[in-house]
């Protein structure tokens, strides 16, 4: 990649945290009303996810759709509060890029398809987060991962060039994406494949 690297743009969920919808869709199942065999994961991954994420739907609207559809007996409050307890913090990738940051005096901006509930609850949640230079949610520029205008506006809004940036992102179609709108990219498949990415990016020694 030509050019020096200045920044460096992370996916938030199954990079920086694990996603746990489980516990949260095990709460939810456990709240009166409804039918539990319509509460898989899909609260987590239904179209109307899609368009929570893409700013097209306000958290009332997302919460009142939820609610018509599971039949379940919640209120608003209950609802985030269970949908947005779902993050472990990943201690070790999180430990590794703070210190790459500083050593190498990079910018970090963190970049996710996520919702107004979910952010800026994340950050609450799993506080190792607060190392990050600034974030870039879906619902704010109106766009998801992968479509190409998500990297344009991400770009603008933190003010980076796309040849001083390298993106990393557990979903192969994203950084297929994010490569396209010529932005050198890794996918995340763990922490030792990501030191090797970066090392051969920034080269060795901290």
């Amino acid at each position: 990649m030509a050019g020096r690297v200045e920044n460096l743009l992370l996916d938030i969920g199954n990079v920086l945290v694990d996603v746990e919808a489980g516990r949260g869709v095990a709460a939810l199942r456990a709240l009166p009303g409804g039918d539990a065999a319509k509460l898989g994961g899909w609260v987590f991954d239904d179209p109307d996810k899609d368009a929570f994420e893409a700013g097209d739907l306000s958290p009332r609207e997302f919460f009142e759709r939820f609610r018509a559809k599971s039949g379940l007996e919640v209120t608003f409050d209950l609802f985030a509060e269970i949908y947005s307890d779902i993050w472990r913090a990943k201690r070790e990738v999180l430990d590794y890029l703070r210190a790459l940051k500083r050593a190498r005096s990079l910018r970090v901006y963190l970049l996710s398809n996520t919702d107004p509930l979910h952010v800026p609850r994340v950050f609450e949640r799993c506080p190792e987060l607060d190392f990050h230079d600034g974030w870039v949610a879906s619902y704010q520029i109106r766009a998801r991962k992968p479509a190409p205008e998500f990297y344009a506006r991400a770009l603008a809004r933190v003010g980076a060039a796309p040849e001083a940036c390298v993106f990393v992102d557990d979903l192969a179609e994203n950084v297929t994406g994010a490569r396209a709108a010529g932005l050198d990219a890794v996918q995340f498949t763990g922490l030792d494949a990501l030191r090797r990415e970066l090392e051969a990016r920034l080269g060795r020694g901290e």
